[in-house]
């Protein structure tokens, strides 16, 4: 059976947005300098690299999908931090990919596996995986943060 990315990325894109009360949100990354403070803050959901390991014992293939979470945040109060707003929507994104009171994870056994959500059980886990790369401030005061998840699921 072939994987369903659209899918999988659907349910990523919904479970990142819901997680805060973005003001714009889109699956197409817009630069920062193309929205306004009062767009912020944004957060974007993109694809990325796809990775394929297959077995030759008749297992399914096992998928490696990322993608990246781009986060924008703008802070007009010069008194104040914008690294301050980051961290709580950093934490939002992390806390978006925690596994839900009513999914069950797929028992591969990978570390954290159980603690991640399946994505209403299209994966075996999305998290957090990797460094997150911020600007929280120094490009004065727009702040950006951009956020690698790891899927793992067959196809």
């Amino acid at each position: 059976m072939a994987l369903d990315r659209e899918a999988i990325m659907s349910a990523l894109y919904e479970r990142i947005v819901g997680a805060y009360s973005w003001v714009t949100t889109g699956r197409r990354l817009l630069l920062w300098q193309d929205l306004a403070a009062s767009d912020q803050p944004a957060v974007f959901v993109t694809a990325g690299t796809q990775s394929a390991v297959y077995s030759d014992r008749g297992n399914p293939v096992i998928w490696t999908l990322r993608a990246t979470v781009t986060v924008y945040a703008r802070h007009d109060e010069p008194r104040e931090a914008p690294e301050a707003e980051m961290n709580t929507l950093i934490t939002a994104v992390e806390s978006a990919l925690e596994k839900r009171p009513n999914e069950n994870a797929a028992p591969l056994g990978a570390p954290g596996a159980g603690w991640n959500t399946t994505l209403g059980g299209l994966v075996f886990f999305a998290r957090v995986d990797g460094d997150v790369e911020t600007d929280e401030g120094s490009l004065g005061d727009q702040a950006v943060a951009i956020i690698p998840v790891v899927m793992l699921a067959t196809g």
